[in-house]
């Protein structure tokens, strides 16, 4: 199978589309809302679900979705053709969501049959397994307070590059497994809201930003936060490498 042929398939779930409100194009990558055309082939249905599997890891784009921003300019909104054109473009630019996707694609592959020359010179991600204890302050860069004095308001960043992960050792496969650990913390309706709690808390009254990082170290190395953080990484271990031995079981 071609190349090109995935490229194609993959190209169906990557688009622009037009914000009124906003008066401007923004990309969507891996979505879908994008989704368009037949479905005809016979590895289509892999395709999909390599697309679904890689998804999570669009937030780790930001390569992309510069790109797209810095081409799109002021394109008026009947001009959805060449936008999306721009669109794919970003996307394949970045070498990050390009290897995602080609790993997802071929695990894919190897379990449907089928066969592409990339996937056999693709080298897998190198398996780091570390403890929780050795992970955690990784977590704890990506959930980070900041205050502009000591005694001020206290404003609390997540999955921000506002953050301690630049001073932590190890390889950046840690950090990106650390940022998604923390987005899947993120999205969790009542973690969500104990952070945004803790925020509010601090907000209007004079504290040491060491009080504030003890109570979210607190909340993250929770039962709740843990697994959390565990569920996000065993979905995403397939591009990170990254395992945490202590994390609970499925």
């Amino acid at each position: 199978m071609q190349t090109a042929q995935i490229r194609a398939e993959v190209d169906r779930y990557v688009c622009a589309v037009w914000s009124w409100e906003a008066g401007q194009w923004g990309a969507e990558f891996l979505s879908e809302t994008c989704r368009r055309g037949a479905e005809k082939a016979a590895y289509t249905e892999a395709i999909q679900r390599a697309v679904q599997r890689a998804a999570p890891l669009v937030m780790l784009g930001s390569a992309a979705y510069d790109h797209f921003y810095s081409t799109i300019g002021q394109r008026s909104h009947d001009e959805q053709e060449h936008a999306d054109s721009l669109a794919r473009s970003a996307y394949w630019s970045d070498p990050l969501l390009e290897r995602a996707t080609w790993l997802s694609v071929c695990h894919e592959f190897r379990e449907s049959g089928f066969s592409n020359d990339a996937c056999s010179t693709l080298p897998a991600p190198r398996p780091i397994q570390l403890s929780w204890d050795e992970f955690a302050p990784y977590l704890h860069a990506y959930v980070w307070p900041t205050q502009s004095a000591n005694g001020s308001d206290v404003e609390i960043f997540v999955c921000s590059e506002v953050n301690g992960a630049s001073d932590l050792p190890g390889a950046k496969e840690l950090a990106r497994a650390s940022f998604l650990a923390a987005a899947g913390v993120a999205e969790d309706p009542e973690l969500s809201g104990k952070i945004q709690g803790l925020a509010e808390k601090y907000r209007y009254v004079p504290a040491e930003l060491s009080s504030v990082k003890r109570e979210l170290e607190a909340l993250l190395d929770s039962p709740a936060g843990r697994n959390r953080a565990c569920s996000a990484l065993a979905r995403t271990a397939w591009f990170t490498g990254v395992a945490v031995r202590d994390c609970p079981g499925p």
